[in-house]
């Protein structure tokens, strides 16, 4: 009998798919299969780690569900109150409520009148797993979907450059495994791309893609509104956040990525 060369061990990393860069892999992502009925997702949560990311990853699929009948629950996972933090007419709670209230009129600029919801968690410092707080931030979250069954998860990618839009996965993964029947989890790139070539983000992509292009001007009008982020609003902190506008541009372009979490 012919013997297997190597060790167990080493058959089997053999036979994983190797790693791809993150660049590599978001250019591949782009190719993915369209997206065909969006109401085919079901229910849909989605979980956006800050007020924005919402737009910027999903709004053309959120404008589709919206106008198929089927808008879905945004949850904002972070207050988004460190945008500006050296602001002092924005500080704390006066911020959050204005992001709160800028999430509220993009989510109307494109179409979906379901109000969200806020778990109201410190932005830049939202828990990981593991991490002290994580089970009680999993714990307010479950309490939002108290009456609430989702078919689909949608959160941010969990190689995202920022520890929050990881630590949204997280949750989402988390939820979901105490889900039945388990809902779908999907994952939107939103700051992907600033991923430098070599950093490895795991094996070729799956799942769907969504064009923007019949949702462009609903999508522009949502990012529009988010105006702490996008112009000169908070007009007394100098070193605060802005939002690139190459990002913007790319996520006017598209199209959206959604990306299968399971392997």
């Amino acid at each position: 009998m012919k013997k297997k060369k190597g060790s167990p061990a080493q058959r089997t990393r053999s036979a994983s798919p190797p790693d791809v860069d993150a660049p590599a892999f978001l250019a591949a992502a782009a190719r993915l299969p369209p997206l065909g009925d969006p109401a085919a997702l079901g229910e849909v949560l989605l979980l956006a780690p800050h007020p924005d990311d919402e737009s910027l990853g999903c709004g053309a699929l959120v404008a589709a569900l919206a106008a198929a009948g089927h808008p879905p629950l945004v949850v904002a996972v972070s207050d988004g109150a460190a945008s500006h933090l050296g602001s002092r007419r924005y500080a704390g709670e006066v911020l959050r409520d204005l992001r709160e209230g800028e999430l509220r009129a993009a989510l109307l600029a494109l179409g979906c009148p379901r109000p969200p919801r806020f778990l109201r968690l410190p932005d830049a410092a939202v828990p990981r797993r593991g991490e002290g707080g994580f089970a009680d931030a999993l714990g307010r979250l479950r309490s939002v979907l108290a009456k609430v069954s989702p078919a689909t998860l949608l959160t941010t990618w969990r190689h995202d450059p920022h520890r929050d839009h990881g630590a949204a996965f997280d949750l989402a993964a988390a939820l979901r495994a105490g889900l039945r029947p388990r809902p779908r989890l999907l994952e939107y790139p939103v700051w992907g791309r600033a991923l430098s070539p070599g950093t490895p983000v795991g094996g070729p992509p799956r799942g769907f893609t969504f064009a923007v292009g019949p949702f462009r001007a609903a999508k522009a009008e949502a990012i529009a509104r988010h105006r702490s982020q996008v112009a000169d609003l908070v007009d007394d902190d100098p070193a605060g956040f802005r939002l690139p506008p190459a990002m913007i541009e790319a996520a006017l372009l598209g199209p959206e990525v959604f990306l299968e979490a399971d392997p």
